[in-house]
């Protein structure tokens, strides 16, 4: 859920960079096609699921006893 959220602010704050600076530059273009969005999505997505994948794996090799017994 979180990096689903991450990636819907990521998407609207480059749309929200995109209108400034056209209003800044009106004369470059700044394509943004409905492909730049799914690749995006895709890549932060997976780095998501890469990331917790290594904590979680690590997480569950170790022993229940040995986790609580720090306390």
């Amino acid at each position: 859920m979180i990096s689903i959220a991450g990636i819907l602010l990521g998407i609207a704050l480059t749309y929200l960079l995109k209108f400034g600076l056209s209003y800044r530059f009106p004369t470059l273009p700044f394509p943004l096609s409905l492909d730049w969005r799914v690749r995006a999505a895709l890549i932060a997505f997976s780095g998501a699921i890469l990331g917790a994948l290594y904590p979680a794996l690590k997480a569950a090799r170790k022993d229940p006893i040995d986790a609580l017994a720090y306390e």
